[in-house]
């Protein structure tokens, strides 16, 4: 499974093939089919972990049946209006915040209650371009960014380092993809598992990330 850059956006992956331009550094390696060039099998695990939400769990109007600390971004549904909720039978859940009048603006947090799978390196940075007069995706290896957050939960506020990567730069019908590793949060006992997707052309990853807050 191709860990897709446009899920931000788009929760099926496009049918199209496409082009990867492989780099190393500055150094280009290879022209490859993407059929050629797979994920590794750290990164396919944590995908699918990470988007099983999106067909597992039903579209609902309430966090009913939530069995983990409820991340989620107040400040934002202030400003943006409630989130779309899915919630599995599990008790994990996904909350998908966009801004109704900027198109690039996007925040979503995906809860588990099980362990899932944690990315040891940081996947490559993919950026859509034209490669030899077709779409291809440029692929550049990058290193982990961390954000120090003090999360606001109902027993007083929580230091946690937050590991994050570029998934991808945008362009055409999406803005630049941010993507959190998954870290946990701990309230009264219960320990949720969390991944946290941010696409925006105008707020840093920083500033999303400090909004989070366990309800």
């Amino acid at each position: 499974m191709e860990l897709n850059h446009r899920l931000s956006r788009n929760f099926e992956a496009p049918e199209k093939a496409k082009l990867i331009l492989l780099f190393c550094g500055c150094a280009m390696l290879a022209f490859l089919p993407i059929a050629l060039a797979e994920e590794s099998p750290e990164e396919t695990a944590w995908s699918e972990a990470v988007t099983g939400i999106i067909s597992e769990g039903e579209k609902t109007e309430t966090f009913e049946g939530v069995t983990i600390p409820l991340l989620l971004a107040p400040k934002l549904e202030k400003q943006w209006g409630k989130p779309t909720i899915r919630v599995a039978a599990d008790g994990s859940y996904q909350a998908f915040y966009k801004d109704p009048d900027k198109p690039f603006e996007i925040v979503q947090i995906f809860g588990f209650g099980k362990p899932i799978p944690t990315l040891v390196t940081a996947p490559d940075e993919w950026h859509d371009t034209i490669v030899n007069g077709e779409l291809g995706t440029v692929r550049k290896p990058q290193q982990w960014r961390t954000e120090t957050v003090r999360i606001k939960t109902p027993s007083g506020r929580q230091k946690t380092e937050i590991p994050y990567f570029r998934r991808s730069s945008g362009g055409g019908a999406d803005g630049p993809l941010d993507s959190t590793n998954t870290f946990t949060v701990t309230v009264a006992g219960v320990t949720g598992h969390y991944v946290v997707w941010i696409e925006s052309v105008s707020s840093s990853v920083a500033k999303r990330l400090k909004a989070l807050e366990v309800e």
